[in-house]
């Protein structure tokens, strides 16, 4: 009985000290009553990972830790190509997912029941902010922002709707745009104009430009707004700066016709007494 127990022990302590590999033929059942069911321990602190080989050996995917034990990771080779999730939910607990992919679509996500289809973001807490995907009929895409989140913002970058060419601007339309308000942060604006030290041109100025130019003073030519287009501030400013010389001539205007007809009156007045003294003779 002692040579049995001592033979087992030698056996074990043979196991323990010196195998590297083992193979077994069949399935591997682990049951524990532990929270840790399996337990890997690297001797040398580089690679640690578990493999998958197929029939001729050839590995098809490895899971475990780099040679600096700090990345855990999923490798997939050899014709293995796809990770999937059959039931079930997959949760990532702190951290970040990063997604590599030399194919064009990085990220493919489809319903399976042609419904609502999109990604969500929540706190810590678990109250969804933010939504990006489809509605219901899956024909409008949209970014909604919900429970206290009220801001899309892009801080770098351009923005191209309709149109891959975005030029010098941060946002490129290519089409219309239906809004209710626009609200244009101008720099300067035209008050200038009632200035007392304002050169006010001439009529007979404006009349020979528009002679020679083909537009106002200081407006685009329509070549010129087909060419560059237009800058709302300052086209506003230039438009208003017109308007409130139109408005001074306006005035200019006033004074000369009361004038005239302050001289008007004095000879309708002139005449009648012209017309009473010649009665009288």
């Amino acid at each position: 009985m002692k040579k049995t127990i001592l033979l087992i022990g030698l056996i074990i302590l043979s196991f323990n000290s010196e195998a590297q590999n083992e193979t077994i033929e069949g399935t591997l059942t682990v049951k524990s009553a532990s929270d840790a069911i399996a337990t890997f321990q690297t001797l040398d602190d580089k690679w640690l990972y578990t493999q998958w080989k197929n029939k001729t050996g050839v590995r098809k995917a490895y899971m475990g830790f780099d040679p600096s034990l700090t990345n855990f990771i999923l490798g997939l080779e050899n014709g293995a190509n796809k990770f999937s999730v059959n039931n079930g939910s997959l949760h990532l607990n702190g951290g970040a997912f990063y997604v590599s992919s030399t194919s064009d679509a990085i990220a493919t996500f489809q319903t399976l029941d042609d419904k609502w289809l999109y990604t969500q973001w929540k706190n810590k807490a678990g109250v969804r902010k933010a939504y990006m995907g489809f509605n219901p009929n899956l024909t409008n895409f949209i970014l909604g922002l919900e429970n206290g989140a009220n801001k899309f913002l892009i801080p770098n970058g351009k923005v191209g709707i309709g149109t891959n060419n975005t030029g010098a601007h941060k946002l490129a339309v290519e089409g219309s745009i239906g809004a209710r308000e626009i609200m244009v942060e101008a720099n300067g604006w035209s008050d200038f104009v009632f200035e007392t030290n304002y050169n006010l041109p001439t009529l007979i100025e404006v009349e020979n430009h528009i002679k020679e130019k083909g537009h106002l003073k200081d407006i685009p030519s329509a070549k010129e707004v087909e060419k560059n287009g237009i800058l709302l501030g300052a086209m506003d400013a230039k438009l208003l700066q017109k308007i409130e010389e139109l408005t001074l001539y306006t005035i200019q205007q006033e004074k000369e016709i009361k004038k005239l007809k302050s001289l008007n009156t004095k000879l309708q007045e002139l005449n009648l007494r012209l017309e009473k003294l010649e009665s009288q003779r």
